[in-house]
């Protein structure tokens, strides 16, 4: 195993964000006029609790779900390093639900990752979930990025794993084969899960482009 092949979720997404859904009575407000004036209204931000951040693999979650937990003071927690231990062995199951159910458990938290054995927990809990529904070329730019980046400079991952050439690009257990087989059929799930699913009343942000994501954030800073 190797890379943060995470496992869970994908559907199509288009247009500009922000786009809630199911909608609370409070609404995204946005204004084109200038970069600062799209902003998320305080009762929306005060109502973010507990946020789960998905999307396929190497679309950027653990670096958004990092920002969103310094703007709002909310502790965060990757899932990979709950999953994965040394030598890329994969955490038991029953162990992993009850990690994620112990955190879920607590009241203002920020959780990113796509793993399957415990989403149905953390939707159990979450108040929001924030979709980075990018497109291929992005997600695969910045895994071959993310990859390469991390062989060269022999950077530690979670259990103190680290990402090997031969892995990395000579393998089928590849991260990179791997954001290539599972991209299309996440959106399709993600789309399904949020639409008709069980996250069906969890409200979600869908995020399309890193820009929306920066003014996300800075939307959330601008109501502190």
């Amino acid at each position: 195993m190797g890379g943060t092949q995470d496992q869970g979720a994908g559907g199509e997404g288009s247009g500009a964000w922000p786009r809630l859904t199911p909608a609370s009575t409070e609404r995204i407000a946005t204004d084109n006029t200038d970069f600062g004036s799209t902003y998320v209204t305080l009762q929306i931000v005060r109502d973010m609790k507990r946020i789960i951040v998905i999307g396929t693999s190497c679309s950027g979650k653990t670096t958004l779900a990092r920002r969103i937990a310094e703007v709002l003071d909310l502790s965060h927690v990757e899932l990979d390093t709950v999953f994965w231990g040394p030598n890329w062995s994969e955490c038991p199951t029953g162990r992993f639900r009850e990690a994620v159910r112990k955190h879920a458990e607590t009241d203002r938290w920020v959780v990113d990752g796509n793993h399957g054995k415990a989403l149905d927990i953390l939707l159990s809990r979450a108040t929001d979930a924030v979709w980075l529904n990018y497109s291929f070329s992005v997600v695969f730019r910045r895994a071959l990025l993310r990859t390469s980046r991390r062989v060269i400079f022999r950077e530690e991952l979670f259990g103190g794993n680290r990402e090997t050439f031969k892995h990395s690009f000579l393998s089928r257990g590849s991260i990179l084969w791997w954001v290539m087989r599972t991209y299309r059929g996440r959106r399709r799930t993600y789309r399904e899960l949020f639409s008709t699913g069980a996250g069906a009343d969890v409200r979600l942000t869908e995020l399309c482009r890193p820009q929306e994501a920066h003014e996300f954030v800075e939307s959330l800073r601008g109501t502190g």
